[in-house]
């Protein structure tokens, strides 16, 4: 295997410590792989999907692996994890198109009955969707009380001040 599988391996497939994630999801090693490679990477991953973790998720969307679109809907009917589910749906959206997913986001970003930690993913996911109704909502979020909502919607929205 090459190099850029190597580091897939131990900064992606095995990255289970705050030093591996505190930067967030590394589209980058997943870009790195040759395409062989992504199409092993894409079937180890898919094993992976269990509701614990959105990495494989992510990856999913980004590697634009719609054969997996399957069971990312049968996950999301499993998932109960707020912001895994916004995730998922933001991974079906992505790989198929689904408008309708973005019901399932907003009922996690504009929740204020859930902790704000589960609020800020579904709020990035919901900059993922280009439609005018999540901009709006991604607006009515902007007087939301707590200022890391108000903030994060800020900039999931394309608004830099």
């Amino acid at each position: 295997m090459s190099p850029a599988w190597t580091n897939f391996e131990t900064g992606f497939l095995n990255a289970n410590s705050w030093p591996q994630r505190k930067d967030g999801f590394p589209s980058d090693l997943l870009d790195a792989l040759t395409p062989a490679e992504q199409k092993n990477a894409i079937s180890i991953l898919k094993e992976k999907l269990d509701g614990g973790d959105d990495w494989p998720i992510r990856a999913m969307a980004h590697m634009g692996a719609s054969e997996c679109v399957p069971r990312l809907r049968e996950l999301l009917k499993e998932a109960t994890m707020p912001s895994i589910r916004a995730v998922t749906a933001t991974a079906i959206y992505e790989l198929a198109n689904d408008s309708e997913m973005e019901e399932i986001v907003w009922s996690v970003a504009g929740a204020k009955e859930k902790e704000w930690f589960y609020r800020l993913d579904a709020i990035h996911c919901l900059g993922r969707f280009k439609s005018s109704s999540a901009a709006a909502r991604l607006a009515l979020l902007l007087d939301d009380p707590d200022y890391l909502v108000s903030y994060n919607a800020k900039l999931a929205g394309g608004r830099k001040s």
